[in-house]
């Protein structure tokens, strides 16, 4: 009974943030929106395989989702210390929204190629790459400091829940629909986030403190993590783990069409497992 009721009480810490109207709200939309990211980087690479024959050209769909966060994060996480936070996370899904959608419609109307295919799936990656430093870092205003933790598990858990099943979604809406409807569900996922963000009542957090400019800001950044002894050694894992992953993640397609000659479905589930996994 006492592990029960300790298990119980580990259950409500981790759900205590959900008591909150703000993160609740934006807490669901992002996993919508979450979702709709798996789905569309998930077509967008079935989609490469089928209209092209270089294995460049379908690793480089893997590459344009995740290179905006490379080049675009350490700014992203400046512009939300610099300006209103509310306003930085409803431009970056106002452009994926819209990125998303002309792919969408030009996919429909059988006009995608390679190329465009690659611009929008990084210009989508990039509204990505701006949100998510600003959602984390809004966290802290969203909740009490002793919930923060909590609040921080339950975007993992987010995440992890996409992974596993939107793949799943994913594979039936294109085996049932196609891809372009795959990519019009994703447009249609950054609508939730925005309308949530519309009724976030940001609070005032207005000081006298004069504002650092971008660039000085983010050589601070810099500097800070390289004296950080344990931020560098995070920061190196993660190095680590996520390059070597990248190739793995950038080969599924092809490893799901061309060595297991299997379908979309086999891709759902070989993308399922790293979800299920994590």
């Amino acid at each position: 009974m006492a592990e029960i009721a300790v298990r119980n009480v580990g259950l409500r810490t981790a759900l205590q943030p959900l008591r909150y109207s703000s993160f609740a709200a934006l807490w669901a939309t992002t996993l919508t929106s979450n979702f709709g990211s798996m789905i569309q980087t998930m077509a967008a690479a079935w989609v490469m395989v089928s209209i092209s024959d270089s294995t460049f050209m379908v690793a480089s769909v893997q590459a344009a989702a995740s290179l905006p966060v490379m080049l675009f994060a350490l700014l992203a996480g400046t512009l939300a210390d610099s300006f209103n936070r509310k306003m930085v996370m409803m431009s970056a899904q106002i452009v994926s929204l819209v990125a998303s959608g002309a792919l969408a419609a030009l996919t429909y109307a059988g006009g995608v190629s390679p190329f465009s295919l690659i611009i929008f799936t990084f210009i989508i990656g990039t509204g990505y790459a701006l949100h998510l430093p600003t959602w984390q870092s809004s966290i802290r205003v969203q909740v009490p400091a002793h919930v923060v933790p909590s609040a921080v598990g339950l975007n993992a858990v987010s995440f992890n829940i996409a992974r596993c099943l939107a793949p799943a979604l994913g594979g039936w809406i294109i085996v049932s629909s196609g891809p372009a409807l795959a990519f019009l569900v994703n447009s249609l996922t950054y609508l939730g986030v925005i309308a949530a963000l519309l009724f976030w009542k940001l609070p005032n957090t207005k000081t006298a403190i004069r504002r650092e400019p971008i660039f000085g800001s983010m050589i601070s950044g810099i500097r800070y993590v390289a004296f950080a002894g344990t931020m560098r050694i995070t920061l190196c894992y993660c190095f680590a783990f996520t390059f070597c992953g990248a190739v793995l993640w950038a080969m599924v397609p092809l490893i799901a069409n061309d060595l297991l000659e299997g379908g979309v479905s086999t891709y759902a589930y070989a993308l399922s497992s790293f979800g299920f996994g994590a």
